[in-house]
Order: C-alpha cells, then sequence, then structure tokens
C-alpha cells in the first residue's frame, strides 16, 4: 500500500512538473511573441519619424 501511495505521489509530481514546463514553455513563446511585436512597432514609428522628418 505504501508503495503505491509513493508511487502515485511521484506520477502527480511528473504529471504537476510536465504541465509546468507546458506553461513555461507557452510564456516564453507569448513573451517572444510579444517582443517581436514591439520590435517591429519601434521600427514602423522609426521609419515614420524618418519620413516625417525628411518632408521638413
Amino acid at each position: 500500500m505504501a508503495f503505491l501511495a509513493a508511487e502515485e505521489i511521484l506520477d502527480q509530481r511528473e504529471v504537476r512538473d510536465r504541465v509546468g514546463g507546458a506553461i513555461d514553455r507557452t510564456n516564453d513563446i507569448k513573451l517572444t511573441n510579444l517582443t517581436e511585436i514591439n520590435t517591429e512597432s519601434v521600427q514602423i514609428m522609426q521609419n515614420r519619424a524618418i519620413a516625417l522628418s525628411s518632408r521638413c
């Protein structure tokens, strides 16, 4: 009985670790996407600023 209980605890930890890892990977992907979006937004604003300054 104690062995089965210990095995169940290990199984739960493994599941928790796998879910935690999946969440971490998802968060990394979201952060990467936000970084790319922010970088692109900055580039667009810089290009607009250059275009506006060249008109003057």
